[in-house]
């Protein structure tokens, strides 16, 4: 009677061990940051616009949030926009497209696409990576991450067709 009892405190010490263990793993799993897709738009002289795609998988147990993406340009940092930038309109002017903008929320084991607008840069020249620097969950975060593929001007357009609203 005494060891079966042993046995089962042993086994449920082990179970709730196991069980403490996943939860911490799982809450802590680190929100990713994949580049989808980027398109440049010259704006002027030696300046230009980036219009990029964020796909964002957060497989956390907690929702996650990032308040601030800066891309480094040259020697600095330039942030995304603060406000919605217009990128797409329908031809009858009744749909609009929207970029999106800080703070992005992104739900419990989930992933959401962002497109995320960085205006005025200067000199800026895309090349097979690009650096970020992003304050997800209050923590910074510096990535360089692959440009996949690069939309021209219509291949954008064409890319937030379904964004129309």
């Amino acid at each position: 009677m005494g060891i079966i009892s042993i046995l089962i405190s042993v086994l449920s010490f082990l179970m709730s061990a196991f069980s403490l263990s996943s939860t911490y793993y799982e809450k802590h799993i680190k929100t990713k940051c994949y580049l989808r897709w980027v398109s440049q738009l010259s704006t002027g002289p030696n300046r230009s616009q980036l219009t990029i795609s964020l796909l964002i998988s957060n497989m956390s147990s907690r929702p996650s949030t990032i308040t601030n993406i800066l891309l480094k340009n040259q020697n600095e940092y330039v942030e995304s926009t603060w406000c919605p930038v217009i990128l797409l309109e329908s031809s009858d002017s009744l749909k609009t497209c929207y970029s999106d903008c800080t703070p992005l929320n992104v739900s419990s084991r989930s992933a959401k696409e962002f497109i995320i607008v960085f205006q005025y840069l200067q000199g800026f020249k895309l090349e097979d990576t690009i650096n970020f620097s992003f304050i997800i969950d209050e923590r910074e975060i510096n990535k360089t991450l692959p440009v996949k593929l690069i939309l021209d001007g219509d291949q954008a357009a064409m890319a937030m067709n379904i964004r129309l609203t």
